[in-house]
């Protein structure tokens, strides 16, 4: 799938993020990236009241529609972290107020000898949840 430049600049941010988090720590907790109208990024974390993994998401993504409603952001991606056993994997909720919104998937492996390692990714349209109706 061919992202515009915006979103495929705010992927390649975010996946940048993720790897390091991964290569340092092991692992990641939910986080997002939100890009202002000035190009500026910011990261976004919920606080550890979030013990729910879904309830966290669905008040970063309050938190993410009430900027885009004050057009303070024109795109965001929320990054996910699915482990399940052996079949770990990255999730990016990526969306942009002009472009729309696309899920991708990104298997994640730890490999004793060679470290982390990330699989092709798998991109899947969806429809717009934090600017939805903007």
């Amino acid at each position: 799938m061919n992202l515009d430049t915006l979103r495929a600049g705010l992927l390649g941010e975010a996946q940048g993020w993720v790897k390091r988090f991964v290569e340092r720590r092991g692992g990641f907790t939910l986080f997002a990236l939100a890009k202002h109208r000035d190009g500026k990024v910011n990261r976004l974390q919920p606080t550890d009241e979030f013990a729910d993994q879904e309830f966290a998401i669905a008040e970063m993504c309050r938190l993410l529609t009430a900027l885009a409603k004050d057009s303070e952001i024109v795109a965001c991606v929320i990054c996910t972290p699915i482990f399940a056993g052996t079949q770990n994997a990255v999730l990016y909720d990526l969306e942009s107020k002009d472009s729309g919104r696309v899920l991708v998937l990104v298997p994640l492996r730890n490999d004793l000898l060679l470290g982390w390692s990330f699989g092709e990714p798998e991109y899947k349209s969806d429809g717009a949840r934090v600017f939805m109706g903007l």
